[in-house]
């Protein structure tokens, strides 16, 4: 046992020194047949402590040490952009046995214009990685299912067909997202998202948008668990000043189900975001919406979501050296199985602090903290209220050559 806390003693004190930093380093240069070739690499250390690593009442709390380097491989030529990225990461959350792992992704990226009236932005990922399980009830730190690993593969792309600055133009966008689980309990799942918006140009400052689109979720290794959720909304972006602008957008939210006694149910979807930037070093933003979701802090399960959420965010440059970051959200949630039957109601409150520091032009410290409250009331009578408390720490540093 001394053995063994000697030698987190000693990975705390070199991570420590190392200043979570991170190495960057990037060049360009005139190749082939495009205008600049660039090579671009960085190496990122950063520890944390998570005091309820697995979001539960009973908290599980552990050190966190995370090491990614990332290299990416950036072709331009004029408004064109090519990339190819390669980044990997290993985290040791330092009191489970299982706790230690490599992730790793490969991705590319097409932003490619034919002409003024056609655009093409295409993305397609690779991943293995590791997620945290909820709720754990296991006392076996040595059981894989604490951090269970999965293969996710992602295709994304949008076809834009008009000038950015025509009185018309139309977007249409296709997404989908394939995840395998590797270890037992945990449910395959492919999520695909497809759908136009069109924009239309009543003033310089204002365009009419129209938006029809539809996600669906299948899992793969259950039968009538999958749904399907259509939107259709109206709505406006305004660029009301130089420092403000405000987007806003109403229509029906329809679901349809896999489950043969389930039908199609449907309420009010809206979207909305307004952004505001008194100084030009300054910006605070704040979205809301309403719409229906996958159970993201139980995606194993087959439930979906449907309620309203709210965010807040405050990015301020106090100096050149100096910068703050705040934000805040708030989420209210039915969480409802397959068939559209409630189970409960989920309130999520959010809060995080963030201090950047340039102590020199190529070295950057940082703290990070968020904070995560969560409350639960199951439907069933003489149930006791769930939820839980958690708080992430972070102090990080950045050496830039």
């Amino acid at each position: 046992m001394k053995k063994r806390r000697y030698k987190l003693v000693n990975k705390s004190f070199f991570l420590i020194l190392m200043s979570s930093s991170g190495v960057k380093g990037s060049e360009c240069i005139n190749a082939l047949s495009f205008d600049s070739l660039c090579l671009q690499s960085e190496i990122t250390a950063e520890v944390k402590y998570d005091d309820n690593v697995f979001r539960s009442q009973r908290k599980r709390s552990s050190p966190v040490y995370i090491l990614s380097p990332k290299f990416s491989t950036l072709f331009r030529k004029e408004n064109n952009v090519y990339r190819l990225t390669f980044s990997a990461e290993k985290s040791d959350y330092s009191r489970f046995q299982s706790g230690s792992f490599f992730d790793y992704s490969l991705s590319g990226v097409i932003k490619h214009e034919l002409n003024s009236r056609h655009r093409v932005n295409f993305k397609v990922s690779d991943e293995l990685s590791h997620e945290l399980s909820h709720d754990v009830g296991s006392e076996n730190e040595s059981d894989n299912t604490l951090f269970p690993e999965y293969r996710q593969q992602s295709i994304s792309g949008i076809y834009g067909f008009g000038s950015k600055k025509a009185e018309a133009r139309i977007d249409f966008v296709y997404q989908m997202n394939t995840r395998n689980y590797s270890d037992e309990g945990f449910n395959d799942r492919q999520v695909e998202d497809y759908g136009t918006t069109f924009y239309f140009q009543l003033m310089p400052d204002t365009d009419a948008v129209f938006e029809v689109s539809r996600r669906t979720l299948q899992y793969l290794d259950l039968d009538d668990t999958g749904y399907e959720i259509t939107s259709y909304l109206a709505g406006i972006n305004w660029d009301f000043s130089v420092k403000t602008s405000l987007s806003l957008k109403l229509g029906r939210r329809f679901r349809t189900t896999d489950a043969s006694l389930a039908g199609k149910e449907g309420f009010t979807g809206w979207d909305t975001g307004f952004v505001y930037k008194p100084k030009t070093y300054s910006t605070f933003k704040l979205t809301a919406g309403q719409n229906y979701g996958l159970d993201a802090d139980e995606p194993q399960s087959a439930d979906f979501t449907r309620g309203r959420f709210i965010r807040f965010s405050w990015n301020h440059n106090w100096r050149a050296r100096l910068a703050t970051r705040v934000g805040w959200s708030y989420s209210d949630d039915w969480v409802l199985n397959g068939a559209g039957t409630k189970l409960k109601q989920r309130d999520v409150y959010q809060y995080s602090l963030g201090l950047f520091y340039e102590l020199r032009r190529w070295l950057t410290l940082s703290l990070n903290w968020a904070y995560t409250v969560r409350r639960e009331d199951s439907v069933t009578k003489g149930s006791e209220p769930e939820g839980y408390a958690r708080n992430r720490y972070a102090v990080t540093g950045k050496i830039s050559l």
